[in-house]
Order: C-alpha cells, then structure tokens, then sequence
C-alpha cells in the first residue's frame, strides 16, 4: 500500500522538462520505488548518483550534463 502511495506521488509530481529529487533515509526504497516507477511509466529519464567528491560545483556539473548527453 505505502508503494502504491510513492508510485502515485511521483506520477502525480512528474511535469515535462522538470527535476524530481527524492530524498529519504537509507534502506527506505528509494531506488526500487523510482525504478518501479520508471519502468511503468516508460518516461526517459536521467541517473546521477551523488557522493561526497560531487560537492566540487565544476565536477557535479561536468557529471550532470555527461548524463544528460547521453
């Protein structure tokens, strides 16, 4: 039920040409809920996954637009 809940929200929050950023404690679903969600709305979509040395501006954006280029 709590999945469905997520899965809903997401949709409901996804717009064209936006950014979602979903934020929440480790070992809460993150990945699988946005996977699932994914998978099911078929949308194109863009992976970046941050660690502490993306905190350098130049090399968050250098990773980012990668991303994006592909």
């Amino acid at each position: 039920m709590l999945r469905e809940a997520v899965l809903a929200e997401l949709e409901r929050g996804a717009r064209p040409q936006q950014v979602c950023v979903l934020s929440a404690p480790a070992g809460f679903g993150k990945t699988t809920a946005v996977v699932q969600w994914l998978h099911e709305a078929q949308r194109p979509y863009v992976w970046l996954s941050l660690d502490a040395a993306d905190n350098d501006f130049e090399r968050f954006w250098r990773h980012l637009l990668a991303a994006l280029q592909r």
